[in-house]
């Protein structure tokens, strides 16, 4: 017989004699000792799905430039705090500064052509209002037969003369203003272009990266920083389809972030599904008090369904070497110590997959003196 097959009939027959002595305890009727007991029982349990996961900022941007230009200076570092509207970075573009000029030399210029337009408007209509006065004067002259016709047709001339010069001051000076107001708008846009040599915080937050280094250039959309919204933060995790059904908007779900357990609520379901996974991304928010980092492991709990096991304290369960055990006790009341087989453990709670029956009275904490055989009196 080889040294395998003698543990097997060893095991075999720990099993066949059920309450009968196990290994290392001697069979005594006659002692007694007092010890808590329980009655073990099922228990409808929510069946659980796990799902790892990754926390994730509620809010986060990568900050990158809309020049072309060389990066003057960083002011910031990794973990630093921000508030919006603070300056990051700044952007050397020499170009920026020359194209503002020159568009606030372009305005001065517009205006002051706006201004000559206008006087010269003036005068016109001043000379076009004196003309008018005096055509209509010679007009009734000429009906009196006052004045000669050449006479009259000189002032007419004139009064024709002085009306389209008028006329031609008032598009002149339209043309001006329209100059200026396009001037303006290439200040704006010069001044647009120079702001944007500043890298500014979008919103409060946190820095949690650094892209660029003084003297590096930046272009249009290479990142030169990441930043993290202060809003809070969120786990995402991947639900197969077959559990999609149990979850909902709003629901609040189990978090299990570094040995601690917080409240998650659903806010997000994507209603793409992965093709090759055939999963479906799904968000919860933290609460704003849990302490936790972007990129940080957890695990989320979703009840799909219900369950009967048995569940018992793990302060009743034996470890005799390879050997896990209970101390059921019998309707005599002695202590037979009864092999099991355990499952997950559930905080302070075990589950047994076999070994004790629903209804056996079973010793919660095993007690000195307490062996197979002995009497058990109920502690209070």
């Amino acid at each position: 017989m080889t040294k395998f097959s003698g543990i097997l009939l060893i095991l075999l027959s720990i099993a066949g004699c059920g309450d009968k002595t196990a290994p290392g305890h001697k069979t005594s009727d006659t002692a007694t000792v007092k010890a808590k007991t329980a009655v073990a029982q099922y228990s409808h349990q929510p069946y659980l799905y796990e799902a790892a996961g990754t926390v994730q900022a509620q809010t986060e941007s990568v900050l990158s430039s809309k020049l072309m230009a060389t990066v003057k200076s960083i002011r910031v570092r990794e973990g630093d705090k921000v508030k919006k509207g603070d300056v990051l970075a700044s952007l050397e573009l020499i170009q920026a500064d020359a194209g503002l000029s020159q568009a606030q030399a372009a305005l001065e210029e517009a205006r002051r052509a706006q201004s000559a337009a206008a006087s010269a408007q003036s005068a016109a209509a001043s000379a076009a209002d004196l003309a008018k006065s005096t055509y209509q004067r010679y007009q009734m002259l000429m009906k009196e037969n006052s004045v000669s016709r050449q006479e009259f047709e000189e002032v007419k001339t004139k009064y024709q003369q002085a009306s389209a010069a008028l006329a031609s001051a008032k598009e002149m000076l339209k043309a001006a203003a329209q100059r200026t107001e396009q001037a303006k708008a290439g200040l704006d846009s010069a001044k647009a272009t120079k702001g944007d040599t500043d890298i500014r915080a979008p919103y409060n937050g946190v820095i949690t990266a650094k892209h660029k280094d003084e003297g590096n250039l930046a272009a249009p959309g290479m990142p030169i920083l990441s930043v993290e919204g202060a809003e809070g933060f969120r786990v995402d995790i991947t639900v197969p389809e077959t559990h999609l059904s149990a979850i909902v908007l709003g629901q609040s779900l189990n978090v299990s972030i570094q040995n601690a357990q917080v409240p998650g609520i659903v806010q997000t379901i994507v209603p793409i599904s992965d093709a090759a996974s055939r999963s479906f991304l799904v968000k919860i928010s933290l609460p704003d008090t849990v302490k936790v980092h972007s990129g940080m492991f957890v695990r989320v709990s979703i009840p799909v369904g219900q369950a009967g096991q048995m569940l018992i304290p793990k302060s009743a369960v034996i470890l005799q070497g390879q050997l896990t055990g209970v101390f059921k006790v019998d309707s005599d009341k002695k202590a037979r110590f009864r092999l099991i087989r355990t499952g997950r453990e559930l905080g302070d709670l075990v589950e047994i997959i076999s070994g004790l029956k629903d209804g056996e009275r079973f010793v919660l904490t095993p007690v000195t003196g307490l062996s197979d055989g002995v009497s058990v009196e109920d502690a209070v």
